[in-house]
């Protein structure tokens, strides 16, 4: 396995159905709005906010204020981004994988807009899909696309946050 630094496009695999994850754009649009939903931690320690729905998505994030104790700096507020988590608007959607292969599917189709050999394909997958992984899994390297993992246990939405771990793939 190996970091990823090259494109990355996200999908779930829930339930042997496999969905596009709007995960870039959903970060962006929490990205241009931050500043102003921080002005509400004039008032208090803690905001969540949401994004989206993007494409069968919402994005929830938290901005929190680093206590006074950590930054040294008294009379101060500094925001801090605290975490993500990506909730599907409908948890049945997307394609069974057996039709997502097809030539003709959504999923083939947002695939063949990307360079195989530049892109890897990050995979969000629960243990009821497992089976569909290991098919997904051959189908993506015969492709020549990289593939990451990421297992959720049973019911965990997709997250993340500032102390995170960079993507590998294979």
């Amino acid at each position: 396995a190996k970091t990823v630094f090259s494109q990355e496009v996200h999908f779930r695999l829930d339930k042997g159905r496999i969905v596009y994850v709007p995960m870039d754009e959903l970060i962006e649009q929490m990205k241009s709005e931050i500043k102003l939903k921080a002005e509400k931690l004039k008032q208090a320690n803690v905001t969540r906010e949401t994004v989206g729905p993007l494409k069968g998505f919402r994005l929830q994030y938290e901005l929190g204020v680093v206590p006074t104790s950590e930054t040294g700096l008294r009379n101060s507020r500094i925001v801090r981004f605290n975490r993500f988590i990506l909730q599907p608007v409908d948890p049945s959607s997307g394609e069974l994988l057996s039709k997502a292969l097809d030539e003709q599917s959504k999923f083939s189709a947002i695939l063949k807009r990307l360079e195989p050999r530049s892109t890897t394909v990050s995979v969000w997958v629960y243990p009821n899909s497992y089976g569909e992984y290991a098919t997904l899994k051959k189908w993506l390297h015969e492709r020549g696309f990289q593939m990451a993992s990421w297992p959720l246990g049973e019911g965990r939405p997709i997250s993340g946050g500032p102390d995170g771990f960079r993507t590998s793939a294979q």
